[in-house]
């Protein structure tokens, strides 16, 4: 006979005998331990944003989403004066840099909570 076992949604595990015994998510206490608190600003609102690093370079409490490159004016003004080309994608025509500016530093992209789930919201049936 064949032991099956499936996961309950009260997180314990049965087995075939009818007997239930807890079910432990992560074996390694370490993937559970927040290993540091960073505390950063939300690139929409401003608001501080607290979260938690896990040792298993995991994050709660904020939404990354890479870095982006600082450039300054006098840059931006030189890789304009280098010229630029048309693209055209679909219906929309592009103009596009010759020359990249080069940056002179860059900064995270983060976002809280609150201004995440207002961006990425499904459309209410008033705006079809």
């Amino acid at each position: 006979m064949f032991a099956t076992f499936f996961l309950a949604p009260s997180r314990f595990l049965w087995d075939h005998g009818g007997m239930a015994r807890p079910l432990t998510l992560t074996k390694n206490l370490k993937d559970r331990v927040t290993a540091r608190v960073l505390a950063r600003q939300c690139s929409i609102c401003g608001c501080a944003v607290s979260i938690r690093l896990s040792a298993n370079r995991s994050y709660l409490g904020g939404h990354y989403f890479g870095k982006v490159p600082k450039i300054s004016k006098a840059e931006f003004q030189r890789a304009k004066k280098a010229g630029h080309k048309t693209e055209r994608i679909g219906n929309f025509t592009l103009r596009v840099l010759n020359q990249d500016p080069k940056p002179y530093g860059c900064f995270e992209y983060w976002e809280c909570e609150s201004c995440y789930n207002e961006n990425n919201s499904p459309p209410s049936p008033k705006n079809l």
